[in-house]
């Protein structure tokens, strides 16, 4: 079975942002905040339960709201969160954690039970293919202006009457494109 992302909004939301959940979430900020010097997080209150419904799913953002109360942390677990989150991690590097850290196995726990309820994994499935096209609408619009600016340059290069072959080297449109282009501008 695949694993689930665990930064996926949704599967993050199931595993750390629910009340029955949040040991899970304490022990990650225990493990975020070791590096100071303050005592360990002893209570956590869920504020606002924000959930990502089936009608969000194609939102941008997924919102998890949380307040910390006493923030008491000590401990350096920060290194093995960081792995357990990694999406390339090898199952032999992801039991090695989970057996080094409790609060880890109850983390993956929750992750495999999750990815056997179909209903979890539908609203997984489909917000990961809203980020996926929501990636690809991003990146088909940055390309999208790249070719356009090359134009804008074009022209002005034309304006400035540079050669057909210093206008194809600065702005890597097409010869016949950078052609096209000189004689719309020329009539």
């Amino acid at each position: 079975m695949e694993r689930l992302k665990p930064l996926n909004d949704f599967i993050f939301k199931k595993t750390f942002g629910e009340e029955e959940t949040k040991d899970n979430l304490i022990a990650l900020f225990n493990a975020i905040l070791s590096k100071k010097d303050i005592d360990k997080l002893v209570t956590l209150e869920i504020v606002e339960n924000k959930e990502l419904t089936p009608e969000l799913i194609g939102d941008k953002t997924g919102i998890i709201d949380r307040k910390l109360r006493n923030k008491n942390l000590k401990g350096d677990k920060l290194q093995r969160w960081l792995s357990f989150f990694r999406e390339d991690i090898s199952t032999k590097e992801l039991r090695e954690l989970m057996d080094m850290d409790v609060d880890i196995r109850k983390a993956e726990e929750k992750i495999e039970y999750l990815s056997s309820d179909p209903k979890t994994l539908e609203l997984y499935k489909a917000r990961e293919r809203s980020l996926h096209e929501r990636a690809n609408m991003i990146s088909s619009a940055k390309n999208e202006g790249a070719p356009e600016k090359a134009i804008k340059v074009a022209e002005k290069i034309i304006i400035k009457g540079l050669s057909i072959d210093d206008i194809f080297e600065l702005t890597d449109l097409p010869t016949q494109k950078v052609i096209e282009l000189k004689e719309k501008m020329v009539q």
